[in-house]
């Protein structure tokens, strides 16, 4: 089939603002619309007519939120790709190294594979929410500061927000160590000894491998 048949036969069953987005150069684009109108379809379309127009699947990303949304998306491409005039096999080929899946997915791949030159080992291990603050109870425990005293210790839920916040910040941690006249800086200072702890050598995993994928 010739090109020009086939990119008419990819653009026809869009409307004029999905072959404007579809169509569009190389500078990046930002699309708002509502639920309903074609965001999805848009998109797959568009990797279609960018593999047709020679640029390689595995210069493609394809972001989601859910890697159903993702897979759903490859594989919408490929039925795109079938019906311009390719065989299954042909499209399976065609979209082999594309890569998608939701953000955390693909930024726990890169890391795996270039995380080394950061700093970070292929091996660290991601933690949810809940394992954070379990992990830090933890910790309070075997440090003994999760004792009642006369100055209560911030609970796991408040060590696991101020960790995150300067982690993700890129923050020291001295610099939520204040005072102030009920004591609270005492409770900041035996915080911050809970996760100098965390990263000591306690035969621990460091826990910003976790806060910072979280």
């Amino acid at each position: 089939m010739p090109r020009q048949s086939v990119r008419s036969l990819l653009l026809k069953p869009l409307n004029d603002g999905q072959r404007e987005a579809v169509t569009h150069g190389e500078e990046p684009l930002l699309i708002v619309a509502g639920a309903g109108t074609g965001k999805t379809a848009t998109i797959v379309h568009r990797v279609a007519w960018q593999i047709l127009n020679g640029v390689p699947p595995y210069r493609i990303m394809l972001l989601t939120f859910t890697r159903r949304a993702a897979d759903e998306m490859i594989r919408r491409v490929n039925a795109i790709l079938r019906r311009i005039a390719l065989s299954d096999e042909g499209a399976a080929m065609v979209t082999s190294g594309l890569m998608g899946g939701t953000f955390h997915a693909v930024a726990v791949r890169i890391l795996r594979q270039y995380g080394s030159r950061i700093g970070i080992p292929s091996d660290f291990t991601v933690l949810d929410r809940s394992d954070v603050e379990d992990y830090l109870d933890v910790l309070r425990a075997e440090l003994k500061l999760a004792e009642k005293t006369s100055r209560r210790f911030p609970k796991k839920g408040t060590c696991a927000d101020i960790y995150s916040r300067a982690v993700n910040a890129q923050e020291p941690l001295k610099r939520y160590w204040r005072s102030d006249s009920r004591g609270a800086g005492i409770s900041n200072r035996s915080c911050i000894r809970c996760f100098l702890y965390t990263n000591s050598g306690n035969k621990r995993p460091p826990l910003w491998t976790s806060t910072t994928c979280s």
